[in-house]
């Protein structure tokens, strides 16, 4: 779990807060602003799709099934 050694969670899957500030310049979607709120609704629902909690850590019971319960213990104890 290279992720989770080098410190990478959630903080590092949100955008610029431009993207938020800021409506798109160009194409179909210009001057529409992305909504935070859905955003991270959007990025909660990946996550328990992935099986990890809402800090972007895989849980106990993901890592058991992927075969990796001495990472689990590790992790969770």
């Amino acid at each position: 779990m290279a992720v989770l050694r080098k410190g990478i969670s959630v903080k590092d899957d949100m955008l610029p807060a431009r993207d938020f500030e800021d409506p798109i310049p160009e194409g179909s979607t210009k001057g529409i602003k992305l909504d935070h709120e859905n955003f991270i609704n959007l990025l909660k629902t990946y996550y328990q799709l992935r099986g990890w909690d809402e800090s972007g850590k895989p849980t106990k019971e993901k890592l058991i099934s992927l075969r990796l319960e001495d990472v689990a213990e590790k992790l969770y104890g």
